[in-house]
């Protein structure tokens, strides 16, 4: 799963598998290079590792290819964090802004700031794939 969870965390190729879901079948390298509207060579880098996760198929046709979204292969990541919030597990993002409010909430002095703003940032970057997965579910 860690695998997978390293592979959606990049912006980039959360955007790829958005305009794979959202596709009416396969998609060519071209087709995403313009609806992503970056270079074709970050296009198909991203490609590849989302390939390696298993998390997009390609079929060939001469010198083309056309990728599809293997949802499946996101399983085991819903899986996980549903086990965190087994009633709804689309509150996950709501539930990650208490404790950064909580982190707001600690005594004003200096040092507790700092912690306060690095407890926020980390949290912001361990929600932000997590959100996108539940946007999709």
């Amino acid at each position: 799963m860690s695998s997978v969870f390293e592979a959606v965390s990049d912006q980039t190729r959360r955007r790829l598998l958005d305009a794979l879901r959202s596709a009416e079948g396969e998609q060519s390298v071209s087709e995403l290079v313009e609806q992503l509207g970056v270079s074709q060579p970050t296009v198909s880098k991203h490609l590849k590792v989302l390939r390696e996760h298993g998390l997009v198929e390609v079929r060939e046709d001469g010198q083309r290819r056309f990728y599809s979204l293997n949802a499946t292969a996101l399983e085991p990541l819903r899986e996980w964090v549903e086990e965190y919030f087994p009633t709804q597990a689309s509150t996950v993002a709501e539930a990650a802004e208490p404790q950064a409010d909580s982190a707001r909430a600690l005594p004003e002095s200096p040092r507790a700031r700092a912690a306060g703003r690095r407890l926020g940032s980390v949290l912001a970057v361990l929600t932000t794939p997590v959100r996108w997965l539940l946007r999709r579910g």
